[in-house]
């Protein structure tokens, strides 16, 4: 039987977390962040916090979602705000015809891994 260490745990539950993020924002769109950008997610991510205070002052269990989902949509929070910042929000879930996804940026349609080399240029 495999050890199982801090990265694989890490890369587990980072996993976990994208899968719930992608199931979730084919059912949002991207209009929900799109509307309010950054300050949108800030706004979400401070609903998800307050809850956890709550229910950690109040030293109860939550009725609807878990305090696990509660923290994987804090993550998933930031996930977003990472992409809409790197100018990756707004990625076709399915790949072009190359099967290669682009994405806009400064004005230029770019290959996702050129992207990248140009943000760090």
């Amino acid at each position: 039987m495999k050890k199982i260490t801090w990265e694989d745990a890490c890369k587990e539950i980072a996993e976990e977390i994208a899968e719930l993020l992608i199931s979730k924002q084919r059912d949002y769109g991207k209009n929900n962040i799109l509307d309010f950008g950054e300050y949108g997610i800030l706004v979400r991510s401070n609903d998800k916090i307050a809850r956890l205070r709550n229910l950690n002052q109040k030293g109860v269990n939550p009725v609807n979602e878990s305090i696990d989902d509660t923290w994987k949509d804090i993550s998933g929070y930031a996930i977003i705000a990472l992409m809409l910042r790197r100018g990756l929000f707004s990625l076709p879930f399915e790949n072009n015809k190359e099967g290669v996804a682009l994405v806009h940026k400064q004005d230029d349609l770019v290959r996702i891994g050129e992207a990248a080399e140009k943000a760090e240029k």
